[in-house]
């Protein structure tokens, strides 16, 4: 039921109608409303990108065109995001020791975890200023 009272408050869902004893009672187009927010959320877009549709499809009608370029642009997003998580496991899977274990040994005196830190040079001093 938050949910639902968040939604109204910013926009996404109107005001419901009150029963005189204060009750909201919710009709089926807040029914449909709150489908097609579940629906995009499930694709990836933000409560911002949702009321944004929302709002041109009472303004102006279906918003397809607008909605076409939504979903293009998270299509872009998401490939990037795919290539850098690409990336991490990579580098994840390089990081892990071989089947014969961790080897403790290789940890510098300077150095946490070899695993994480890496071949990396020692660090030297840093010096900060306040304010």
């Amino acid at each position: 039921m938050r949910t639902i009272r968040f939604y109204e408050r910013i926009g996404v869902l109107p005001a419901p109608q009150r029963t005189p004893a204060g009750y909201r009672v919710y009709g089926i187009e807040a029914v449909s409303r709150l489908r097609f927010v579940r629906s995009a959320q499930a694709l990836g877009l933000t409560l911002a990108e949702i009321g944004e549709v929302l709002r041109l499809r009472e303004a102006q009608g279906p918003p397809c065109d607008y909605v076409t370029d939504l979903l293009q642009n998270h299509v872009e997003a998401l490939g990037a995001r795919i290539l850098e998580l690409s990336a991490l496991r990579d580098e994840l899977r390089a990081r892990l020791p071989p089947s014969s274990g961790a080897e403790p040994s290789r940890c510098r005196s300077d150095q946490v975890c070899y695993l994480i830190e890496g071949d990396q040079p020692a660090a030297t001093q840093i010096v900060g200023t306040d304010g």
